[in-house]
Parts: C-alpha cells; sequence; structure tokens
C-alpha cells in the first residue's frame, strides 16, 4: 500500500501535497552558446513536466554560486540577477503544476573543472583532488586553500544566490554539503586540515556551513523553507563515514537550525543494493536531530518508499523512479500502479553520464530518454484506421509498437522467440541485473493494456507480410554476434576449440570449469563483466582479457567502483590491454596490445563479447518489396539500449511521413 506516499506535510514554513521529491542529479541544465551557464525556457517546461507528474517536492539542478565552482557551460549559475526572471518561469510552472520548489546552492570545490575557466580548485586546505571518473578534466589538481577573505565572500554569494531564488519565487533554498563538494569539504577531517576557526573540532568545521545557514535566512526572510544536504565522503579514505552523519546532523540542527536535512548515498547505489540503502542513518539522522528528514538512495519502488514514510522519514528522494516514469505519482493517486515504468537503477543515464558533475547531457532514464516528446506525440491521433506491423519484440520493437499505438494506430507485433523482450531479457539473467526484467513486464502490461496484439513464434517473411497487408512496417529484427576473425578455425583458433557468445553463455550453454572472456573495448563493461559475475557465482574460474586501459570506463563511477568490488571478492581475473589472438582446446593464446608479448591461459572455452551486427536482410527484402517500411534499433546500427529505444520515436516521424503522404 502507498498511501502514506501521498499525505501532505510541511517542511519549515512550506506545506507539500505529498512526500515525492525530485532532486535533480547533475548540473547540466543549462542551454549553450548564448545561454551557457543561463537558465533556459527548455528548463522551465523540464521542472513543469515534473510538477505536473505530481511529485510534491522538486530541488533543482546544483546552481554554481560562484566562478571557481563552475565546470562547464551546462551548468546554471546564480551569480547574477540576469537570472532571476527566467528562474521566474521555472517556479511559475512548477507553481501551476501543483507542486513546490527549491533551489539546490552549490560549489563544487575539489570537485570542480580548472580546465573550464583556468581557475585554481578552491578547498579549505591544500589538498591534491582525488583522482577519479567524476573529475577528469580536475582529478589529482592540487587547490589552493581558502583564506577567510574567501570564506566571507562565499558566504555573500551564497545568501545573494538565495535571494535571487526568493525573488523568483521559489520555496526554498538547499545547502549542497554532500558528495564531496565544497561545504562537505570544510565538514571532512579528511580534507579539513585548518588551524582557525574553521577548522579541528566538530563545531569549528561545521561553522562555515552554519555561517552560511544564517546569511542565506537573512536573505531570504521567514517565508522559505532553508535545508543542508549532508552524505559521507565519496572518494577519500578514511574521510567522513556514514556512522558520522547522525552526530554532525545533530550539531548542525542545533547551531544552523536549518528546517531540514537531506540526506544523499555517497555514492548513487544502483541495482545490486538493496531498496532502501542507508535508511537506517537517515532515521537515526530523524531521530536525533529532531527535524525533518529527506532520505535519498536507492528508493525505485513506490512500496518500498512508503514503508520508509510510515518508519518516519518525512520526504522520500525518488529522483530516479521519476526519470524513468514522470507520471509515477499521479500514477499512484488514481490507482494505475500496474502501469508505472519502473526504475531498473542502471545508472547509465540518470547519473550524469562518466563525466558526473563535468558531464554535457542532462540526466535522462535510460528507458524514457524524452518523455515531453512521448506526451505530445500521444496528443496526435493520426493513425486511426491505419495498420502497423511490428516485428520483433526487443526494446525498440516494443517502444514503436507503443508508441504506435497511442498514435492511434492498429498494433500488431510478431515476435520469432516465446517471449518478448530480446537482449533486455537475456541480460536480465545477470546477477545483479534482475531489475531489467522490470522493463520487459512495463512493456508486457502496458502493450496489454492499450490493446497491441502478439504473435509469439512468429517466423517473419516477405511472404506472410504481404498475407496480412499491414498499412506500414516497422522492423526491429535486432543484431547478430559478430565473431572477431581470431575465433575462426585456421586464424588462430583450432576446430575442437570451444568459442561461444555471451547470449549463449548466459543461456546455459556448458563452459567447463575455466572460462576466458574475451572482451573487446566495444562492450564498455555491460555485458562481459556481469558476464563474469555470473559464471563466478556458478563456481567457474574466470579471466576477462579486455583490449580496454580501464574496462568500465564508459559507466557511471559508482557502479563500475561496486563490480569491480564485487568481481575481485569473487577471485575473477582481470587482463587489461591485452587481446585474445586464438583458442585451443584447453588453452586461449594472449597478446599485449602495446608491447606485443605473447602468453597463454588455461582455459575450457572462451566466450566472446565482441559487440553485433545488424540483422538486416529482413529489411532490405521488405523496402525494396513494398512502401512503409521503417528500421528501429540493432537491425539499423547496433546500440545500447537507449538507442533502441529512442528509434520508436524517431520511427513515429517516419510514419507520419510513410502513411499519411
Amino acid at each position: 500500500m502507498t498511501e502514506q506516499l501521498l499525505m501532505g506535510t510541511r517542511i519549515g514554513p512550506i506545506a507539500v501535497r505529498n512526500r515525492i521529491t525530485f532532486t535533480a542529479p547533475a548540473p547540466a541544465y543549462a542551454g549553450l552558446d548564448e545561454d551557457a551557464n543561463r537558465p533556459t525556457d527548455e528548463l522551465a517546461a523540464y521542472w513543469e513536466q515534473m510538477a505536473r507528474g505530481g511529485v510534491g517536492l522538486l530541488i533543482t539542478e546544483p546552481q554554481s554560486v560562484h566562478p571557481t565552482s563552475t565546470p562547464n557551460p551546462r551548468t546554471v549559475e546564480n551569480v547574477s540577477d540576469d537570472i532571476i526572471p527566467q528562474y521566474r518561469k521555472v517556479a511559475d510552472a512548477v507553481h501551476d503544476g501543483g507542486g513546490k520548489i527549491f533551489g539546490s546552492l552549490w560549489h563544487a570545490g575539489l570537485l570542480a573543472s580548472p580546465g573550464y575557466r583556468n581557475r585554481p580548485l578552491w578547498a579549505p586546505s591544500a589538498v591534491r583532488a582525488p583522482m577519479g571518473a567524476l573529475v577528469p578534466a580536475g582529478g589529482g589538481g592540487l587547490a589552493y586553500a581558502m583564506e577567510r577573505r574567501d570564506i566571507r565572500e562565499l558566504t555573500v554569494a551564497f545568501a545573494a544566490a538565495a535571494r535571487r531564488l526568493a525573488e523568483a519565487t521559489f520555496d526554498g533554498v538547499e545547502l549542497n554539503a554532500a558528495n564531496g563538494f565544497l561545504l562537505a569539504e570544510f565538514l571532512s577531517p579528511a580534507v579539513n586540515f585548518r588551524d582557525d576557526e574553521y577548522g579541528g573540532s566538530l563545531e569549528n568545521r561545521c561553522r562555515f556551513v552554519a555561517e552560511i545557514v544564517g546569511a542565506v535566512r537573512a536573505a531570504v526572510g521567514p517565508g522559505m523553507a532553508v535545508g543542508i544536504r549532508l552524505s559521507a565522503d565519496p572518494y577519500i579514505e578514511p574521510g567522513l563515514r556514514e556512522s558520522e552523519l547522525p552526530d554532525l546532523a545533530q550539531h548542525l540542527a542545533r547551531i544552523a537550525a536549518p528546517d531540514y536535512i537531506s540526506l544523499m548515498p555517497a555514492l548513487l547505489p544502483d541495482a545490486s543494493f538493496a531498496q532502501g540503502t542507508g535508511s537506517d542513518v537517515a532515521l537515526r539522522v530523524k531521530a536525533g536531530a529532531g527535524i525533518p528528514v529527506i532520505y535519498n538512495g536507492l528508493l525505485t519502488d513506490p512500496a518500498a518508499a512508503a514503508s520508509l514514510v510510515e518508519q518516519g522519514i518525512d520526504l522520500v528522494g525518488m529522483t530516479r523512479a521519476i526519470l524513468a516514469d514522470p507520471q509515477m505519482p499521479t500514477k499512484l493517486q488514481t490507482g494505475r500502479q500496474d502501469r508505472i515504468r519502473m526504475c531498473i537503477a542502471c545508472n547509465q543515464t540518470c547519473a550524469g553520464g562518466p563525466g558526473g558533475v563535468t558531464a554535457m547531457a542532462t540526466p535522462y532514464c535510460l528507458l524514457n530518454p524524452a518523455p515531453a516528446e512521448v506526451e505530445q506525440l500521444s496528443r496526435n491521433q493520426d493513425g486511426e484506421g491505419q495498420t502497423v506491423l511490428v516485428i520483433g519484440a526487443g526494446p525498440a520493437g516494443l517502444e514503436a509498437a507503443r508508441l504506435a499505438r497511442l498514435r492511434g494506430f492498429s498494433v500488431t507485433v510478431w515476435e520469432r522467440d516465446s517471449q518478448l523482450g530480446g537482449q533486455i531479457a537475456t541480460v536480465a539473467k545477470a546477477p545483479k541485473r534482475a531489475a531489467f526484467w522490470q522493463a520487459v513486464e512495463f512493456y508486457r502490461h502496458e502493450l496489454q493494456s492499450i490493446g497491441v496484439t502478439f504473435h509469439y513464434g512468429q517466423e517473419a517473411t516477405v511472404e506472410a507480410v504481404d498475407a496480412l497487408g499491414p498499412d506500414a512496417v516497422i522492423v526491429a529484427t535486432g543484431s547478430k554476434p559478430t565473431v572477431p576473425a581470431w575465433a575462426q578455425p585456421g586464424n588462430g583458433s583450432s576446430p575442437g576449440a570451444t568459442v561461444l557468445d555471451v547470449r549463449a553463455a548466459l543461456g546455459g550453454a556448458q563452459l567447463g570449469a575455466r572460462v576466458v572472456i574475451a572482451m573487446a573495448e566495444v562492450d564498455v563493461g555491460y555485458q562481459a563483466l556481469p558476464l563474469a559475475e555470473f559464471l563466478a557465482d556458478r563456481g567457474h574460474e574466470v579471466t576477462i582479457v579486455s583490449t580496454a586501459f580501464e574496462p568500465c570506463l564508459n559507466q557511471d563511477f559508482a557502479t563500475s567502483e561496486q563490480l569491480y568490488r564485487r568481481l575481485g571478492k569473487k577471485k575473477v581475473r582481470l587482463i587489461a590491454m591485452t587481446e585474445v589472438t586464438g583458442v585451443t582446446s584447453g588453452e586461449v593464446a594472449i597478446r599485449n596490445i602495446y608491447t606485443r608479448e605473447a602468453g597463454a591461459l588455461p582455459a575450457d572455452s572462451c566466450v566472446v563479447s565482441n559487440g553485433g551486427a545488424a540483422d538486416d536482410s529482413l529489411l532490405d527484402q521488405l523496402r525494396e518489396h513494398r512502401p512503409n517500411v521503417v528500421g528501429v534499433g540493432d537491425c539499423i546500427a547496433p546500440r545500447d539500449i537507449a538507442g533502441a529505444i529512442s528509434d520508436g520515436l524517431r520511427a513515429m516521424e517516419k510514419l507520419r511521413v510513410a502513411v499519411h503522404p
């Protein structure tokens, strides 16, 4: 039951309609060119859509309060009154949708990007920035130790930024003292080595944050809520630990008197974690500080979120769940929970991308990359009386079928397999990837609800399509695994060698005890590494041979960090910068791609993760034979799930031309 989620509450002076909170996950929300570092009309439309979906409280993208913090042109700078009119549009849009909006004020500190404006990194002490995927432009840089005048300058900057939000009719201000950013650095004894009144004891380390809270309150008056966001140190060991947050929050509540505390995870947990991970800390903070608490973490299941509210958490951050389905709160309110597109916590596109705070893309959901365009499309019922055949029930075909039906077309789906889902169904077999099956279940329920017809075990041919006679055909036949030249007998591999692709390995093929996974750079860790964990859990001795220096380079830092830890504990061996050159019975030949030094690994089988090639033969035949044929997904060009689902939307543009010339 989820009734608790829909109950109203108060945060300081602000009444909120329900307990559901959306916190923008990364700062890439500004425009480009002449709109660099400025809020735009597109930003107002983005927040309006979130509010119309029924979210109670929206907390904006981190707004940089000082030029030394701004990592790229896509980050909004709250440093000038010029932004007030545009942010008033944002606030008006949210209020018109029934929501409340708080502005997140932020200085990146050690995690800023000095390369953007050639400014030094600011920090409480002259320490070196952590190396890692979240700081590619500034990792390892030595920071400038802020002087007292700099502290005063930033205090004024935070207060001025808050005053602009008040003039823009925002409802509250959240000060970001989490995730290793500047205010968090002052709180952390692992970074703050100052010997003045801003360093040393807990009281001194909290002083800067408390002074900013006081200055902000003086600037905005009693009508706005003021909160503090906290987390453990994400990149520095030993740093501020989760176990220390309750005492820290209690101290800040006493000396700064914020209206609420927002608890963030140090690193964004993916589906390998349990729902509500870290909520025990939030409950201890609530008990100790005695003020409202917002929990943010892994919370994609409305029932789990409602349970936390019942236990005493005031508001729950469900950002990723709302990115997956902006209408989630409204669907709960109207009893349509079975129609919610569930977040699978993959962290692939919602966490800001591999660049983290320096990423240039606005975060979106892998499964729902363009919700505003889809909403607009559903208002256009120009498909009435027309029939569409979709061939293939992978993500591209399923999304195309959904969108065509929303436009009014009568839609039939042919799938040669006995179930829908395509490669998603295969991926869901891997450990810590079971949540991917929720994407399949969404399409199953949604397409049945809107009247799409399915035929399983149906092999598509030109003759069969002609017999059905649809007005348009969408081909989504996917891709076939590619086999590198060395895997062919006579090119380095012997006829008796066992060489398989990832799909066959996940499907239960016999592999033997010792398995080598040959991972090409095209994989970027999404197939080979989960497969390695899958096999290790089944008792196989697994070695990954990767041509890349960093196999998970394109994954977000939190997901790759946790995956590497699990693989290490399961004794999976990883050999980087190395290629497989051949397979014989009982042995895999390898070679370093730089030194060309050759070697061999004992193995009973070799699994190839080498990407796919478009399965486009039927598409070509149909295009030559009949009009109104559109290809989507991997049969056009193999890509990730977001690419496949985006093709569903692009297919609608082509159908508009094809069916209605």
